[in-house]
């Protein structure tokens, strides 16, 4: 994917202004801060070209730098490759950010969005229940397995895991099914016995 591949281009990119301590008082790792200012210029040009809306870059790196900042201080493989796993990171970041933009579509007036889209919490309370499900079961399995899952959260192939990894894509693809699989069994089984104490 070309796309992936940091270009030189400071033609009209506007100065790299992201701080160390973060969105929301959440730190970068100065090592992801380093990267992060050399990889500006190609970040800026890539939001321009797949978002069309390159003033939202730095928000967006910002986010991937306190995501991957965070990684780094638990998982010592993503100091192997720190670039490759920004560069990674970020690309699949500004994806997720482009299929959540062109999920909105115009559908008439307010009036008109009402009475077809009633108000409801739902899909927030079935976002937040998904984040603690995921958080329980993951709980649940080897922290190479954790890892695994994290890394498919963040939309990463199961070769860029591998690579991360140092494995085989078919051998994370297999830990990843295998954890997922037990852990789901536990899970049923702690419920299981749950039940039967309340009894």
């Amino acid at each position: 994917m070309t796309e992936m591949r940091p270009r030189t281009c400071t033609n009209s990119v506007p100065p790299f202004g992201i701080q160390e301590s973060g969105d929301g008082g959440r730190s970068i790792h100065p090592r992801v801060l380093k990267k992060a200012r050399q990889l500006w210029p190609w970040a800026y040009m890539h939001v321009d070209v797949v978002l069309h809306d390159a003033p939202a870059a730095a928000e967006l790196l910002e986010q991937v730098a306190i995501q991957v900042s965070a990684r780094l201080e638990a998982e010592t493989e993503v100091a192997r490759n720190l670039k490759g796993y920004l560069i990674t990171a970020f690309h699949n970041h500004v994806r997720r950010e482009l299929i959540r933009v062109n999920r909105f579509t115009y559908v008439g007036l307010l009036r008109e969005l009402e009475e077809k889209h009633p108000l409801l919490a739902s899909d927030f309370t079935d976002s937040v229940e998904f984040e603690i499900f995921v958080n329980r079961l993951t709980a649940l399995m080897p922290e190479e397995t954790q890892r695994i899952v994290r890394y498919r959260l963040l939309d990463f192939t199961w070769k860029e895991i591998g690579n991360a990894l140092g494995i085989l894509a078919s051998q994370a693809r297999n830990k990843y099914y295998y954890g997922v699989k037990t852990a789901l069994e536990r899970l049923v089984a702690n419920a299981a016995k749950r039940r039967r104490r309340e009894e």
